[in-house]
């Protein structure tokens, strides 16, 4: 199996960029390497990635945003605690 010259990666790279911008991840699943020692699964299987970043990053934000709404509630809470003693 031969090796890819850094040119070739990178010419690899842009048309697999190009066909994922133009026709997103079906396009890639349709779409064949060019060279063999290109790993097959990055070409065979790229909407389970995408699937799976995407997801971990919803996942991400979904847990960033209900981490703020407790400490925003922890807050209030604490107002509330206090507040007879202002009274």
């Amino acid at each position: 199996m031969s090796r890819l010259s850094a040119r070739d990666l990178v010419d690899e790279l842009a048309r697999i960029a190009e066909i994922a911008r133009k026709q997103g991840p079906v396009g890639l699943e349709k779409s064949t390497p060019t060279s063999r020692s290109w790993p097959r699964a990055s070409a065979t299987s790229p909407t389970a990635t995408i699937s799976n970043s995407f997801a971990t990053n919803l996942e991400r934000d979904r847990d960033n945003f209900l981490m703020h709404l407790d400490e925003g509630s922890k807050i209030y809470r604490a107002i509330g605690d206090c507040a007879p003693a202002f009274a």
